[in-house]
């Protein structure tokens, strides 16, 4: 059809398809290219892993193709007089390639495989063999895929179309189909119809918008040249209008600006998906999310561009004027900062109404953040196909060539952003640069724009945008820690922390304060916090504790070495504090620990843990391969005896990949015959069905599984090809020799088989019963479904507990392994299983009243309750002669001490043989509780100066002993209390309780300045920088102490202390 009163004769044909019709196609067209994006994306990571650099191989193969067949089938479509049966054939090609791409993805496994991976070929070499068998598995449909735009663009326009809106119409339904698509793989098809049933699908969809495009094409008449009546200007030659308008005056300039507005909003894409990760958790759903705004902007820019212009032709200056405006709509998310994060904060309790209230508030802050500089983005590509043109003269070249040159500087913007400028600058500074880049590009823009018509009111919105755009970007603070590395996503910031703005000020404080050290690396954000000791943040989640966590980081890896016969190769997967390979190194009979770690700029992290993991970087035994687990495994011709696998939590974009058959099958491949796999499993924000999916998958390719508990929420999967059948007598031996003995005691404080047993919670019946209580798939490479279940719960209260997991195990007689024999102190071992709760500052569990453990049981209780008087009646009704364990005997020890009980000095030094740092503490508080005030200092010293060195003291025995410095202070100001002034200025080894030692060495100095801050108060409170605590007694002794000492700070540290009394009241502090 034409439009009424178009003249055709001496005219190109001006028959056009039904929109409707066509721009329906387009929708379900894009829908299957982002389908096919994502799957294949996904298909390809599980071949050449997650790293950087394969994901760029496979982006750069993809959105290449799509560019050269943009720019091979444009021109073509200008010169087929059908171009919507052109667009027809395309569309069925590529469903009927697409069919074949799982086979063609099985062919590039078994070939990259065969290679061996980066492992044999080396990060070059490997990153060319990715290049090339990407291009071989999906190189050919992409490359049609590129060409149904423009095909599609020349049976749609118009010659009278002068803005060329209509296919900004048509762009923009393109888009919003792919919002479609990003949605409907995100949410439903991956997770219920796996990666191959949703290739199938998209590719009959393609086939049957082809066959439809095909009927329609047969009703629409052939389009008929030009009757040319001079002879034909050059196809770049201005003309007459144009010069007029400035319309072609540069076309090289519009294709450059093409690429550089694409690279930019790739660049931006990656630096989005960095900075909402600690925001939106960083699961599968949260990067769906992000990519469905992103397109969203993008289409519903296309789509408004026609309507805005409503057929005037656009100009350079108008372009100008949309790019500083998107560096505007990019800068002001940037200058709003951590607002963005209390936000984000204060919408999490909508997921406790369900699922859909999480999606909903993660959706809203990616609106917030994204959507408007993409819509600015979408507007754009169809504003540089007008300035290339009007009408459909060229119309098929034209959009070729601008969509090559924008994927062009979209893979550039890729390369640059993932392996330059995001290590280089952090993405904060990313952000700064792209802002500051497009109000330069819109400068350089205006520059060419011809000063006719509206320039002079378009140079004026875009200098003043431009202007307002570098200011926001230079002059606030930005995104801080409290955005990027607090864990709000996974849901461990309370909304409790922020219910007045005095608690929301002392929040992000707290968050900026505990923040030591930050890099973007290639693959994450890694942080260390080191407020209450080292803990790895990456992507804003812990991913691991030095000591908090060392129950699980020493004893996954030792655990395994404890059972085996005799270890001598181990696979570690996944880095993080170095604990587990650490560990490993040091047992006599391990000649090689291999680690795969993803991201390399976790080893500043494992370098700061080196007290706790044993200097693990520096143990020539250790071989640390930066690189993909899963890939490292797969192409691996090693055999290990023990094999470590602790990733990050499954919910975690792409990390469900190590939980899968096809990766256990290939571990299972890669043991001894005799060899030990361990999987550690997180229980908390878990569910029986989750659970039995893990179960299902791990059992489905090992006969043999041993459930055991790290901690109280960490599960560790024990599988094997044979029975795991070590001797009592021989777990005892090793259990008395190190560094089986350090181990056990770093991780569980204890050193007893008992003990160790007291971890066990079922055998080989009792996994094979999880796995078959209910119905459970397995998780496959096909179909990670537990990276969607994982990611549903994450945050949540979780129902699956340990002690849930024990009943079970016990009622079913599964709760002992077969090599348990008789010389087990039963009485030991239920009071061990009593005491697990306490690795995570639980309570014990209590058995009944009158059971014989109860009073033991209680006393316990009553110490972690601080009732000294309580827990010490407890222990002498129990009538127990003897602790259990490190535990218990530094309770008993501390107890008796606090009473001043002259017996305390033997339980002492029994503590002493093993933990000299919490005997001295405990000896201080006796030494105190006697008036000894120079003992107990002394005693202070020794056990401060052996904690800089020894980080396993008891973390509750050191939080509770410090504060005594300052009652020791109390009684000898002039001596003790400036000696533990000097004991406490440097930090204990992997920053333990860090915070506590400072806030200690404060009061301190306030007891010896009697109340008076000066010289000791102002060093005291150096510690705690900028960022110090936002209570009213800190920041009045803050001010006092400047004010004082005419510090250049005081007048700060005034409007400080003012902005706080001028808040809410004051929020009780132990400060």
């Amino acid at each position: 059809t034409s439009p009424a009163g178009d003249p055709l004769d001496g005219q190109p044909g001006a028959a056009t398809a039904p929109a409707a019709a066509l721009a329906t196609l387009l929708f379900v067209s894009g829908a299957c290219a982002l389908l096919y994006q994502v799957t294949w994306l996904r298909e390809l990571r599980l071949v050449f892993g997650a790293t950087t650099q394969a994901t760029a191989a496979v982006l750069a193969i993809f959105m290449g193709g799509l560019g050269v067949g943009s720019a091979w089938l444009g021109r073509r479509a200008d010169r087929d007089p059908r171009p919507l049966r052109l667009y027809a054939r395309l569309e069925i090609a590529i469903g009927l390639i697409a069919v074949a791409t799982p086979l063609l993805l099985w062919l590039v496994r078994l070939a990259y495989l065969a290679m061996g991976g980066t492992t044999t070929l080396g990060p070059y070499l490997g990153t060319v063999i990715r290049i090339l068998l990407a291009a071989l598995a999906i190189g050919a449909p992409t490359v049609l895929l590129g060409g149904t735009l423009p095909a599609a663009a020349r049976a749609f326009e118009t010659e009278h179309d002068r803005s060329r809106g209509r296919l900004g119409m048509l762009y923009g339904v393109n888009t919003l189909g792919a919002v479609c698509g990003a949605l409907l793989a995100t949410f439903l098809l991956l997770e219920w119809l796996g990666a191959r049933a949703t290739i199938l699908l998209a590719a009959t969809a393609n086939v049957v918008v082809g066959l439809v495009a095909l009927r329609l094409a047969a009703s629409v008449p052939a389009l008929r040249p030009a009757l040319r009546l001079a002879p034909a200007s050059p196809p770049d030659a201005p003309r007459a209008a144009d010069r007029e308008t400035g319309i072609r005056a540069a076309p090289r300039f519009v294709l450059l600006a093409a690429a550089l507005v694409g690279a930019a909003f790739f660049v931006m894409e990656i630096v989005w998906y960095r900075m909402m990760n600690p925001l939106l958790g960083g699961s599968t759903y949260s990067i769906g999310i992000v990519l469905a705004v992103a397109l969203l902007g993008v289409g519903l820019g296309g789509a408004a561009y026609g309507p805005i212009l409503r057929g005037k032709r656009p100009t350079l200056a108008l372009f100008a004027l949309s790019c500083t405006l998107e560096a505007v709509l990019l800068a002001v998310p940037f200058a709003l900062g951590d607002r963005i994060a209390v936000l984000a904060v204060l919408l999490r309790p909508l997921g406790s109404l369900a699922f859909a209230g999480h999606v909903a508030a993660w959706g809203f802050l990616a609106s917030l953040v994204v959507l408007p500089p993409a819509i600015i983005a979408g507007f754009q590509f169809p504003l540089l196909l007008g300035l290339l043109g009007e009408g459909r003269e060229g119309v098929g070249r034209h959009v070729g060539l601008a969509y090559a040159w924008n994927t062009a500087g979209a893979i550039l913007g890729s390369l640059a952003g993932g392996f330059g400028l995001l290590p280089a600058l952090g993405a904060p500074g990313v952000w700064r640069v792209v802002a500051v880049s497009l109000a330069m590009l819109g400068s350089g823009a205006l520059v060419l724009a011809p000063r006719r018509g509206r320039f002079a009111i378009a140079a004026v919105g875009s200098l003043a945008c431009a202007i307002v755009a570098v200011l926001l970007v230079s002059w606030p603070v930005g995104p801080t820690a409290a955005w990027r590395h607090s864990s709000i996503g996974a849901g461990r910031v309370s909304l409790e922390r922020l219910k007045s703005r005095q608690l929301v000020t002392d929040w992000l404080r707290r968050e900026r304060r505990a923040i030591a050290w930050e890099r973007d690396g290639r693959e994450s954000s890694i942080a260390i916090s080191n407020d209450f000791g080292v803990t790895l943040m990456v992507g804003g989640k812990s991913d691991g504790s030095a000591i908090a966590e060392a129950g699980t980081q020493v004893m996954c890896g030792m655990l395994g070495a404890l059972l085996h016969p005799r270890p001598r190769d181990a696979l570690v997967i996944g880095l993080g504090t170095g604990s587990t390979a650490g560990w490993l190194g040091r047992v006599p009979s391990i000649a090689h620990v291999d680690v795969a770690e993803l991201e390399p700029a976790v080893m500043h992290v494992t370098e700061a843990c080196a007290p706790v993991n044993q200097n693990v970087l520096h143990n020539p035994k250790v071989k640390l391969r930066v690189g993909d687990g899963r890939e490292i495994l797969l192409t691996s011709r090693n055999r290990y005896d023990l094999i470590v696998s602790e990733p990050s939590n499954p919910y975690r974009a792409g990390v469900a990949s190590l939980y899968t058959s096809e990766f256990y099958r290939a571990a299972a491949s890669r043991l001894t015959d005799d060899g030990l796999f361990l999987q550690w499993v997180q229980i908390y924000e878990l569910d029986f069905r989750t659970l039995r999916t893990v179960y299902a998958t791990v059992c489905r390719e090992f006969p043999h599984v041993e459930t055991w508990a790290t901690l109280n929420s960490d599960l560790l999967l024990v599988a094997s090809r044979q029975p795991i059948a070590p001797r009592a007598g021989r777990i005892r031996e090793r259990l008395r020799e190190e560094p089986f003995r350090g181990a056990t005691q770093a991780g569980w404080r204890t050193a007893s088989l008992e003990g160790v047993l007291a971890h066990f919670v079922g055998n080989d019946a009792f996994g094979r019963y999880i796995a078959g209580a209910g119905p459970a798939r397995p998780n496959t490479d096909d179909r990670t479904i537990l990276e969607y279940q994982f990611a549903r719960q994450a945050g949540g209260p979780g129902r699956v507990d340990l002690e849930a997991l024990r009943s079970i195990a016990v009622r079913r007689g599964e709760h002992l392994p077969a090599w348990v024999d008789s010389g087990i102190d039963w009485d030991h071992f239920m009071l061990q299983q009593a005491y697990l709760p306490m690795s995570e500052g639980a309570a014990p569990t209590l058995p009944p009243p009158g059971h014989r453990l109860y009073a033991r049981t209680a006393a316990m209780s009553a110490y972690l309750n601080e009732d000294y008087a309580g827990a010490l009646r407890h222990w002498r009704e129990s009538r127990a002669t003897s602790p259990y364990d490190l535990s218990e005997l530094a309770m008993v020890a501390d107890v008796m001490a606090e009473g001043g009980d002259p017996a305390a000095e033997g339980f002492i030094e029994l503590l002493r043989r093993d933990r000299p740092v919490e005997a001295d503490l405990v000896l201080t508080r006796l030494q105190l509780r006697r008036g000894n005030a120079a003992a107990a200092a002394e005693a202070f010293e020794i056990a401060l100066s052996g904690y800089r060195h020894d980080p396993w003291a008891w973390t509750l025995l050191v939080n509770r002993a410090l504060p005594l410095a300052s009652e020791i202070a109390a009684q000898d100001r002039a001596v003790a209390g400036q000696r533990l002034f000097a004991a406490l200025e440097q930090p204990f080894a992997a920053y333990a309780s860090n915070f506590t030692r400072i806030v200690a060495r404060l009061d301190v100095a306030r007891v010896i300045e009697n109340g008076v801050p000066r010289e000791y108060a102002r060093a005291a409170i150096e510690p705690f920088g900028e960022n110090g605590p936002w209570v009213g007694r800190y920041l009045a002794t803050r001010a006092d102490c400047y004010a004082r000492l005419g510090d250049p700070r005081a007048a700060k540290a005034r409007q400080d202390l003012l902005a706080f009394v001028r808040g809410l009241p004051p929020q009780p502090s132990d400060l």
